[in-house]
């Protein structure tokens, strides 16, 4: 068990993981993996794209050894999961510089 820190200011990860990218969205975009632009309508589908404008975002890489380590406040609540069917590369540094918009390309839900 983790505390929580509740300052509004400050951001704390889901799971245990790596630390990849992290920033601010700007234009619709976000940066990945080498500083590869990716637009939100690429990866969350084009109705969110102005919702995100602005927002924060933070890629968390878990490896085998770190699965089933997610965490979440308490008081937390799914308001809504998207499903996007794709491949399942290895989402690892080699395969990201390897394999443009990675991201784009592999199953992944959005909560």
């Amino acid at each position: 068990l983790r505390p929580i820190d509740l300052d509004p200011d400050t951001w704390c990860s889901p799971c245990d993981g790596i630390l990849g990218e992290w920033g601010t969205v700007k234009n619709g975009s976000l940066f990945q993996a080498k500083g590869f632009p990716y637009q939100i309508e690429e990866l969350m589908g084009p109705e969110e794209s102005q919702v995100w404008e602005g927002g924060t975002y933070a890629t968390i890489r878990i490896t085998a050894n770190m699965y089933h380590r997610f965490h979440a406040p308490a008081d937390g609540r799914l308001k809504r999961l998207r499903y996007f069917s794709g491949d399942t590369w290895n989402v690892n540094p080699i395969s990201l510089k390897r394999i443009e918009k990675l991201f784009c390309k592999n199953d992944c839900f959005f909560c």
